[in-house]
Order: C-alpha cells, then sequence, then structure tokens
C-alpha cells in the first residue's frame, strides 16, 4: 500500500510540475496526456491488465477512498474531458481539440499520446510545433516495429 501511495504522489508531482511549465494548451494536454497513460501504465501493473475506460483510472480503498487516480473527469484547456482508449494492447490518451471532435487543424488539431510518446514528454519535452496529429499515432499502432 505504501508503494501505491508513494506512486500516487509522484504522478501528482509529477503533473503538477509538467503543468507549471505549460506556456500553451498543447503543452498543457501532453501533460495531462502523459498523466493519464502513466496512470493505466501503472494500473496495469499492479491488477494485470489495462484499465478499458477513463472510469477505471483510479483506485480505491475498501471505504471508497481515493487512492490514485482522478476523482472526476480530466478536462482539456477548453473544458472538454479527454479520451482514453486501449488500442492494440497499448494505452492511448486522446484530446479531439477545442471542437471535441474527430479531425481539425490549430486549436481543433486531435492529439494522441502513447505511453512510449509520454515517457519522452518527461525526458525530453518536444516543441509544440512536434505534436503527433492522432491521425500519425493510429498509423504508428497499426504498423507494429
Amino acid at each position: 500500500m505504501f508503494k501505491l501511495k508513494s506512486f500516487a504522489l509522484f504522478v501528482t508531482l509529477l503533473s503538477c510540475l509538467i503543468s507549471m511549465g505549460c506556456s500553451t494548451p498543447q503543452e498543457r494536454i501532453q501533460g495531462d496526456l502523459s498523466q493519464i497513460v502513466f496512470q493505466a501504465d501503472f494500473l496495469h501493473n499492479v491488477k494485470g491488465q489495462l484499465p478499458q475506460s477513463c472510469n477505471e483510472l483510479k483506485i480505491v480503498d475498501g471505504n471508497g477512498n481515493l487512492l490514485m487516480g482522478f476523482a472526476e473527469p480530466v478536462l482539456d484547456p477548453w473544458g472538454n474531458p479527454y479520451v482514453y482508449q486501449v488500442s492494440e494492447g497499448k494505452p492511448v490518451g486522446i484530446c479531439y481539440g477545442k471542437d471535441a471532435r474527430k479531425g481539425g487543424l490549430g486549436e481543433n488539431q486531435d492529439i494522441a499520446l502513447t505511453l512510449k510518446e509520454a515517457r519522452k514528454v518527461i525526458t525530453d519535452p518536444p516543441a509544440p510545433s512536434s505534436f503527433v496529429p492522432m491521425e500519425q499515432v493510429e498509423v504508428q499502432l497499426n504498423h507494429k516495429s
């Protein structure tokens, strides 16, 4: 239980540090999506399977107290909930942009983040112009290396 609480604190602090350095909506989105896929990966390691929905991205104790995860849906900079899904056995966090619909350019551009990309955010934060459009992530997931 101590390891779980320690990890939950680590994830919370990490997301705060990422968010504090965010100057654009795209940077905040990348930080939020990183937190979502990191939590999914942690829960996969604890429970032996990936959560299948945003509602499963949390751990509660026997009394219903939240130990880790999100008490409420995490919202993007425009107030829309992020989307979490499992694609080919991998967690993916998705933001459909300001318009909350698939497709779009500029602020309406979709951003999807896999665990591999989330790790890059922590070790080497990319410039906002290097964000991966969702269509490219889907292509990468469909073509295993």
